[in-house]
């Protein structure tokens, strides 16, 4: 339930207040977002008026990328124009800390990567992109039901459960602080290759002897041995890619995270085998 708060509000205070009283986070996004006489309602557009001009081509390019276009070029496509013209406003975007362009944890150069995906860094801009600005016709002509029926149908597997997968990748470092991680990370992340192959979180050492690569279920119910499979399987796929060739012969170790648990056949892998962390 907190992390379903947090996946909009992304723990600001202000926001948080907002939500206070309410019986369930669908009832908070009702009364405190789509009433157009609330303040979070106009939110984003009061943030990004007062920061820059053009505010209708930065919305385009956050509303693109909350709808799943998240390579340069895919924004462009999504907004029928040439990337070049993108650059600039996605500096300033990224400047603002409202964009982050991620890279592959394996990456040793970020900056000169053509493998950098954008994400929206505010929790309640990704939420109101996705699930607000498009349908602002609806919501202006007063037909917030047939909105609410989209959020209740998406809000977990089309957005909190990447919100999750962020919390996760946060959570890696305090494994780390609390020993309960075999390694110290330099870096932390995720991890796709050129096939359709990602890996949720994934971490490595500076001395390149140690990877960690995980998965994380916002499931109502535990997760199995299953994922554990299909988590080994993408990992032998990454690790044998390109990308891993510098960790040729480093440890590694399977984190899986889950908000409902594991089942006891996982729970039995996971006691026999000391490369399988599990965390609920």
């Amino acid at each position: 339930q907190l992390v379903e708060y947090y996946s909009i509000t992304g723990g600001v205070p202000k926001y948080i207040l907002s939500f206070l009283g309410s019986q369930s986070i669908y009832k908070a996004i009702q009364q405190r977002i789509l009433d157009r006489n609330t303040f979070l309602f106009d939110e984003p557009n009061f943030l990004l008026s007062k920061e820059v001009g053009e505010v209708g081509t930065y919305f385009s390019i956050i509303k693109a990328i909350a709808a799943g276009k998240r390579r340069s070029g895919e924004i462009a496509a999504a907004m029928n124009v040439p990337q070049t013209g993108l650059t600039r406003y996605l500096k300033i975007l990224e400047d603002m800390d409202i964009l982050d362009r991620m890279v592959p944890v394996t990456e040793g150069n970020p900056a000169k990567s053509k493998k950098g995906l954008y994400r929206i860094k505010d929790n309640y801009l990704r939420f109101w992109f996705r699930f607000v600005f498009p349908n602002m016709g609806l919501l202006e002509t007063g037909h917030p039901d047939a909105v609410m029926r989209q959020i209740r149908d998406n809000l977990i597997d089309g957005h909190t459960a990447y919100v999750y997968e962020d919390i996760c990748r946060q959570y890696i470092w305090q494994m780390a602080d609390e020993g309960k991680l075999p390694f110290l990370p330099a870096r932390v992340g995720s991890w796709w290759g050129s096939s359709d192959i990602e890996i949720d979180v994934a971490a490595v050492s500076a001395q390149k002897d140690w990877v960690a690569l995980g998965e994380c279920k916002f499931w109502k119910r535990p997760v199995g041995e299953n994922i554990l499979q299909s988590l080994e399987e993408k990992a032998r796929k990454a690790l044998a890619s390109k990308s891993f060739r510098e960790y040729e012969g480093a440890r590694i170790v399977y984190l899986l995270f889950s908000v409902s648990g594991f089942t006891e056949g996982l729970q039995r892998i996971a006691a026999q085998r000391n490369d399988v962390l599990l965390v609920g």
